[in-house]
């Protein structure tokens, strides 16, 4: 007797069928993978297409770090990296921007809905969301979290 084996790919999103193709991205250095129909692969493309025009000014004034080149998405978190502090700013002052700046975060967070602690670890998709929503604020530059 003979088997026959039907694999269907569906949508994750929505669980339709119709044209479902594996999409694979990165993001804050994890590699992903998700089976999408078309219209959420345009809508994922889209969003990146966004990220990618928003992300041009800084990308254009960033220089390429050491270490693995594998694509990761921009992320605001600090870097453990010991670097000198062009600016003159004390460890002090930068400390007190920090927490000036999740405090934003966390209050721009609480108004989307999200239950965010005081204390607690600002989650990384509420503050990648608070960067895309207010650019001008210059708490999303990278260099203010450089610790010398």
């Amino acid at each position: 007797m003979g088997e026959k084996l039907i694999k269907l790919k569906f949508d994750d999103l929505d669980g339709s069928e119709d044209g479902v193709e594996e999409v694979t991205f990165y993001h804050h250095g994890g590699k992903y993978a998700v089976d999408l129909g078309e219209k959420h692969r345009e809508e994922l493309a889209a969003i990146q297409a966004e990220f990618d025009e928003r992300m041009s000014k800084f990308l254009k004034v960033a220089r390429k770090a050491g270490g693995n080149s594998a694509p990761v998405a921009a992320s605001v978190r600090p870097t453990t990296t010991s670097t000198v502090d062009p600016s003159g700013w004390t460890a002090s002052r930068r400390k007190t921007f920090r927490a000036e700046y999740l405090t934003r975060v966390r209050t721009w967070g609480r108004g989307q809905g999200k239950d965010i602690a005081d204390k607690a670890r600002v989650p990384q998709d509420v503050i990648d969301a608070y960067v895309i929503a207010h650019p001008e604020d210059t708490g999303n530059q990278t260099n203010v979290w450089q610790t010398p």
